[in-house]
C-alpha cells in the first residue's frame, strides 16, 4: 500500500508539473499572438477586426495546423506536439532565437537541427570569449548541447589540443575521449574519467531523446569504440560537482585539476567548463 501510494504521488507530481508547463506555453503563445500585427505576416488588417494582433485561425493557417489543435495548445491542454509543428507555430508567431528556445524548453523538447543551425548556436558571443580569456591560466572552454567545443582559452588549447586545427568531429569532447589515442596517456586515470564522462553525456542526452544527431552519434561511436559501447550500455548517470582530473601533459608534467561546469545565462544549451588547479604545483606549472 505504501509503495503504491508513493508511486501514485510521484505520478501526481509529474502530471502537475506537465500541466503547469502546458499552461505556461499556452499563455506565452497567446500573448505573442496578440502582439503581432496582421501586416507583419502579409495579412490585411481589415475594418472589422476586433481581436488585437492575430486571430487563432490565422496562426493555425500560417503554421499549417488545424484551428482546433492550435486552440487546445493555447488553452494549455495535454496534447501531443511534434518538434516540427512547434517550430512551425514559432515561425508563424515570428519568435526570435531566445523565444524559440523558451517554448521548446517548456515542451521539454530539443530544438530541431534546422532551427539550431539557423540560430547559430555553434558560435559563442564575444563576451563569453572574453570570460574564457580572463580565466587564464585555468584551462577553460565552452561547449554546445552536442558537447562540441565552440570556444576556448590558450590554456585549454595547450592542455587538450589545438582546437584551431581540429575539424568539427575532433572538437567533440566525447569523440576525442574515445577516438584520440593521445587521450589515454593524457588522462592518468583514463578509465575513471571515461566512465564519468559517458555517464555525464547520458545524463545530458535525457534532454534530447528525440534528437537525430544524438542517436546517430551514439550508434557510430559504439561501433568505433568498445569501451564507449560497454559504458554506454551500463546506463549510468551521475553528477559529481567535486570531480578531479589528473593529467600528464607534455613539457608540464603531472597536473591535478578540480572540474566545474555551468550553463550560460540566457542560453542553457551552452556550457562553460573550468579546470581549476587543485594544488599549488599545478598552478605554478600553468603560470610557467
Amino acid at each position: 500500500m505504501v509503495i503504491g501510494y508513493i508511486f501514485g504521488l510521484g505520478r501526481e507530481l509529474v502530471n502537475t508539473e506537465n500541466e503547469y508547463r502546458y499552461k505556461e506555453l499556452g499563455r506565452f503563445l497567446k500573448i505573442k499572438r496578440e502582439k503581432i500585427s496582421p501586416t507583419q505576416v502579409g495579412l490585411s488588417y481589415g475594418n472589422r477586426r476586433r481581436t488585437p494582433g492575430l486571430k487563432r485561425e490565422e496562426v493555425a493557417q500560417l503554421a499549417n495546423v488545424s484551428l482546433t489543435w492550435y486552440t487546445w495548445l493555447e488553452q494549455g491542454r495535454d496534447i501531443k506536439v511534434s518538434d516540427q509543428v512547434l517550430e512551425s507555430v514559432g515561425h508563424a508567431l515570428i519568435l526570435n532565437e531566445t523565444e524559440m528556445l523558451y517554448i521548446f524548453s517548456l515542451a521539454q523538447m530539443a530544438m530541431p537541427e534546422s532551427e539550431l543551425k539557423s540560430n547559430k548556436l555553434s558560435f559563442i558571443s564575444k563576451p563569453i570569449q572574453i570570460i574564457l580569456d580572463k580565466l587564464e591560466p585555468y584551462p577553460s572552454f565552452a561547449s554546445d548541447q552536442y558537447w562540441n567545443v565552440i570556444g576556448w582559452n590558450n590554456s585549454a588549447k595547450m592542455i587538450f589540443g589545438d582546437f584551431d586545427k581540429m575539424n568539427a568531429r575532433e572538437r567533440n569532447t566525447i569523440w576525442r575521449m574515445f577516438r584520440n589515442p593521445k587521450y589515454k596517456t593524457l588522462f592518468s586515470e583514463w578509465e575513471k574519467v571515461g566512465q564519468w564522462i559517458v555517464a555525464q553525456f547520458r545524463l545530458s542526452c535525457g534532454n534530447y531523446v528525440n534528437d537525430k544527431w544524438f542517436k546517430i552519434f551514439v550508434e557510430e561511436l559504439m561501433a568505433e569504440s568498445s569501451d564507449f559501447k560497454k559504458w554506454w550500455l551500463d546506463y549510468n548517470v551521475v553528477f559529481d560537482e567535486n570531480f578531479q582530473k589528473r593529467l600528464m601533459v607534455d613539457r608540464l608534467g603531472d597536473l591535478m585539476f578540480d572540474f566545474t561546469s555551468f550553463d550560460v545565462s540566457g542560453n542553457p544549451q551552452i556550457k562553460i567548463a573550468i579546470h581549476t588547479p587543485a594544488d599549488q604545483e599545478t598552478l605554478d606549472m600553468l603560470r610557467g
